[in-house]
């Protein structure tokens, strides 16, 4: 079902202009791809009631000010930045407190990147690896583990796309026995392959060129 599949705008580069008018369409969830960016944005448009999404690469440097900012990051890709994430949500909710924010925050839901096609240039777990650390991250106080997210490589190869993403859902769902958790988002798919990637069990599809129009 349509209803089933958040699409995800990717903002990346584009101007507050365009992402107020998608706003304006009922978009609620926004992803951009570089924290200083978001930070920009999310100053620029603090009068709308945006949820930012993190899809890029987060340094462990970079965690508090990611975590101040965004509702999702969707690019865990190691235990470090996990654990660096979740310090800085502790961290922040205690500030909060002392200050009187009031009611108590919501964890910060991240989803573990993993590297299903095996490009090197890839980040993310191996999917060997995503077990163990699921296990840890788990355990993490502020953190709350939504599933994971993948890219598939730049190929017209559709058997290749169709597995790095059919690796992620039954890793997933191996995961969900032995975890016990219910890990319900596999964020899979871009504008060159959402279609293969929903086939496949996507719950998120991030959107970028075939919603905006092309960066010049």
């Amino acid at each position: 079902s349509a209803a089933d599949i958040r699409l995800l705008p990717v903002t990346k580069y584009h101007p507050e202009s365009q992402l107020r008018a998608i706003y304006a369409l009922g978009f609620r969830d926004l992803g951009e791809n570089r924290i200083q960016e978001l930070r920009a944005k999310a100053a620029a448009m603090s009068d709308l009631d945006i949820n930012w999404v993190l899809i890029g690469h987060l340094q462990t440097n970079k965690a508090t000010q990611a975590a101040r900012v965004a509702k999702e990051i969707q690019s865990v890709d190691s235990l470090r930045v996990a654990t660096a994430l979740s310090n800085a949500v502790v961290r922040l909710h205690s500030e909060d407190e002392d200050a009187g924010a009031g009611a108590a925050a919501a964890p910060l839901q991240v989803l573990l990147q993993v590297n299903t096609s095996g490009e090197e240039a890839k980040y993310g777990l191996a999917p060997s690896e995503v077990g163990a650390v699921l296990e840890q991250v788990a355990d993490l106080p502020g953190l709350t583990v939504g599933g994971f997210m993948t890219m598939a490589p730049l190929t017209d190869d559709e058997g290749v796309v169709r597995q790095t993403f059919s690796r992620l859902r039954e890793l997933r769902d191996a995961l969900r026995t032995t975890s016990g958790l219910e890990l319900p988002e596999l964020s899979m798919g871009m504008s060159h392959d959402f279609e293969i990637a929903i086939e496949e069990g996507a719950t998120t599809v991030r959107i970028g060129s075939s919603i905006f129009r092309p960066r010049l």
